[in-house]
C-alpha cells in the first residue's frame, strides 16, 4: 500500500498543471486578433447556432432526466 501513496500527490499536481496550461491558452486566444469583419460575421453566426443547439440539447436532456427520475421513483416505491 505504501507504493501507491506518492500517487495521491501526483493527481492534484497534474490537475493544477492542466488548469495553468488551460489558463495560458485561454489568455493567448483572447489576446489574438479576431480577424476580418467577414470572419467576425461568420463567427457570430456559428456561435449563435451553437448556443441554439446547446439550449435545445439541454432541454431534451432535462425532459429525459425528469421522465427517468419519475420512472425510477415509481419503481422504487412499489
Amino acid at each position: 500500500m505504501k507504493l501507491l501513496q506518492p500517487i495521491v500527490y501526483v493527481f492534484p499536481i497534474v490537475g493544477i498543471a492542466g488548469l495553468l496550461v488551460s489558463l495560458a491558452l485561454y489568455r493567448e486566444v483572447m489576446r489574438s486578433d479576431p480577424g476580418t469583419p467577414e470572419i467576425i460575421k461568420y463567427s457570430k453566426t456559428i456561435r449563435s447556432g451553437a448556443f441554439t443547439f446547446l439550449k435545445r440539447e439541454y432541454l431534451t436532456m432535462l425532459i429525459f432526466a425528469v421522465i427517468v427520475a419519475v420512472i425510477i421513483a415509481f419503481t422504487l416505491n412499489t
